[in-house]
C-alpha cells in the first residue's frame, strides 16, 4: 500500500532554487533514504512534507489526502511525524514529560497517557532515564528522546532528519539497532535523511540521491553505491577506491 506520494515539489528562497520537481513515493513498511551533499535540499524536502514550509509547486499526498501546505500539527495528527537535525529538548522537562507532549493531543486521560509514555520509553531504551531533565541529557539520549516524542504521536510515517549526526561509531551502531527494532515493532514506514552512509546502507531498502535540489539517482543501496554518477557527484573517489 502506498502511504506517501510526493509529486514534483519545488521550493525557492529569494530566487535560489532549493528543490526542483522532486518526486518519490513510500509504501507501507518501507524504509527509504535520501542522501546528497550539504545544501542539496534534503531538509527542505522534509520541511515541505511535514508542513514547515509550503512548496511553490507540486503536492504531497498522504493516505490519499492532499496535505500540501497543511499546518505541521495537522499533518502530525494525520499520522506523519518528524524529528529534527538539531535536537533542542526542553531544558527543565523530564524525558517522560517530553514523550507525554506527543501523547496528550490524542489521549485526555493522564494516567493512561503516562502508561503509554512508559511503554514508549521501554521500546526506546529510555525507561531508566525517564526522570532526567532535558539539559542533562547526552547527545545520543537527546536523539532518542527526539524519536520517542515523535513515536508518541502514533505515526504511520516517520521522517528522520540526520539522526546519526554527532554520534560516534559505537553510538551509530546502537542507533541502527534501535531504528530497526522500532520499525519492526511499531510497523511504520520511515524516510531518513542522512550523511552517515553506514546508516543508509544498513537500514534502507531504497535510496534516493539529490544534487542541487534535483533527483540524481534512485535504487537499492548496492545500486547507488556502484553508480558512477553518484560517486562522482557525492561519494567521491575515495569511497570508490575503498568500495573496490
Amino acid at each position: 500500500m502506498r502511504l506517501l506520494e510526493v509529486r514534483n515539489i519545488t521550493k525557492s528562497f529569494e530566487g535560489l532554487v532549493a528543490v526542483s520537481n522532486f518526486s518519490f513515493s513510500l509504501t507501507e513498511g518501507e524504509i527509504v533514504g535520501i542522501i546528497g551533499p550539504n545544501g542539496a535540499g534534503k531538509t527542505t524536502i522534509i520541511n515541505m512534507i511535514s508542513g514547515f514550509c509550503k512548496p511553490d509547486g507540486g503536492c504531497v499526498i498522504f493516505k490519499d489526502k492532499d496535505i500540501t501546505g497543511w499546518a505541521p500539527h495537522l499533518i502530525c495528527k494525520e499520522g506523519l511525524a518528524r524529528t529534527f537535525q538539531i535536537c533542542r529538548p526542553f531544558p527543565k522537562l523530564t524525558v517522560r514529560e517530553h514523550v507525554l507532549i506527543g501523547i496528550c493531543p490524542w489521549s485526555t486521560n493522564l494516567k493512561e497517557a503516562k502508561k503509554k509514555a512508559d511503554n514508549i520509553l521501554e521500546i526506546t531504551g529510555l525507561k531508566e532515564k525517564r526522570d532526567v531533565i532535558g539539559q542533562n541529557l547526552s547527545t545520543p539520549d537527546r536523539k532518542l528522546v527526539e524519536v520517542a516524542r515523535a513515536l508518541a504521536t502514533r505515526p504511520r510515517v516517520l521522517l528522520l532528519d540526520e539522526p546519526a549526526a554527532g554520534l560516534n561509531a559505537t553510538e551509530v551502531a546502537g542507533f541502527l539497532q534501535f531504528i530497526e527494532r522500532v520499525a519492526k515493532e511499531m510497523k511504520m514506514s520511515i524516510v531518513i535523511v542522512e550523511h552517515v552512509l553506514q546508516v543508509i546502507m544498513k537500514l534502507c531498502q531504497r535510496v534516493i540521491v539529490i544534487n542541487f535540489g534535483e533527483k540524481l539517482a534512485e535504487g537499492t543501496p548496492i545500486e547507488i553505491a556502484n553508480n558512477a554518477e553518484v560517486i562522482s557527484a557525492y561519494l567521491g573517489s575515495e569511497y570508490d577506491n575503498n568500495a573496490s
